[in-house]
C-alpha cells in the first residue's frame, strides 16, 4: 500500500476543504522534528481522527524515531508492554480529545491558574529550628524566627572541598627570587660543593647550576670549570 500517496491525498483534500466547524487540530505537514516550520504552507487543519491517521501514515512511509515517537505519544502509551487502555484508532483518539476538552471546560476548578489555584493569595514559611512549615496570607508579616519557603531544613548544602596541598605545590614560584635565596644560602652556609648542596635541598645539580647560570651574575663569571667541583672557596674568589 502506498502510504505516502494516501497521506498526500489527505493533506491536499483538507487544504482545499478547510474545516470550519467541529473539533480541529493543527498538523505540520512536514513535522517540526524533521525540520518543518510554522509557516502557513506547512500547517493544515485536520479533525482529531484525521490527525491521528496522518501520524499513523507518517510512521508507515517515513519510519524514524521522530515519527514513531509522535504516534506513540498520541496513543498515550507509557512503555512498550503497556497493559492499560491506550488509543488504538483515529475515532478513539478524537473521542478522547473532545471528551477531555468538555471535561476541562465544565470542571474549571482542576486548573491551576489564578484564583482557582489552591495556593492563590498565600505563601509558605518555615522555621528551621522547629522544623515546621505553614501557609500564611500573602500580605501577612513573616513571624520572628520564620523564613520564606517550605521545608528549608531539608535542603542539602554543597560541601566546600578543602584545598589539596598538592595543588599549591604545583604553583610556579618566582624562580629568580628563589634562585637568589638558594645562592645566598650556598654562600652563607658551610657546604663542601654545589653537588652536596643540591642533594641537601632536593634539587638536581644540573638544574641548580642552570638556574645559577641564568640568574646569578657572580656564577656566570665562572667559565669552563666543573660545576660539581665548585666549592665555597671558589665562590669566595668570585665574590
Amino acid at each position: 500500500m502506498d502510504y505516502e500517496r494516501i497521506y498526500n491525498d489527505l493533506i491536499a483534500h483538507r487544504q482545499k476543504n478547510v474545516l470550519s466547524t467541529g473539533y480541529v487540530e493543527r498538523h505540520h505537514i512536514l513535522p517540526r522534528s524533521l525540520g518543518g516550520s510554522n509557516d502557513k504552507e506547512n500547517v493544515v487543519s485536520l479533525s482529531g481522527r484525521e490527525h491521528y491517521i496522518a501520524h499513523l501514515l507518517l510512521a508507515r512511509f517515513n519510519r524514524c524515531k521522530q515519527t514513531v515517537y509522535s504516534l506513540w505519544m498520541m496513543q498515550m502509551k507509557t512503555r512498550k508492554d503497556c497493559d492499560r487502555p491506550c488509543i488504538k484508532s483515529g475515532r478513539m483518539y478524537e473521542w478522547a480529545r473532545t471528551e477531555f476538552i468538555k471535561y476541562m471546560s465544565k470542571n474549571a476548578k482542576i486548573t491551576s491558574k489564578g484564583e482557582r489555584n489552591s495556593q492563590y493569595g498565600t505563601r509558605w514559611i518555615c522555621n528551621l529550628e522547629l522544623k515546621q512549615a505553614q501557609k500564611i496570607g500573602r500580605d501577612e508579616p513573616i513571624p520572628l524566627g520564620w523564613i520564606l519557603g517550605r521545608n528549608k531544613w531539608n535542603v542539602k548544602t554543597k560541601k566546600i572541598k578543602p584545598i589539596n596541598p598538592s595543588i599549591l605545590k604545583k604553583e610556579k614560584p618566582n624562580l629568580e627570587l628563589h634562585t637568589r635565596l638558594l645562592w645566598n644560602e650556598f654562600n652563607n652556609g658551610n657546604y663542601v660543593s654545589i653537588n652536596s648542596f643540591s642533594k641537601i635541598i632536593g634539587i638536581s645539580q644540573q638544574l641548580l647550576c642552570q638556574r645559577f647560570s641564568k640568574y646569578i651574575d657572580e656564577y656566570k663569571g665562572r667559565k669552563g670549570k666543573c660545576y660539581s667541583s665548585m666549592t665555597l672557596g671558589h665562590v669566595a674568589e668570585l665574590v
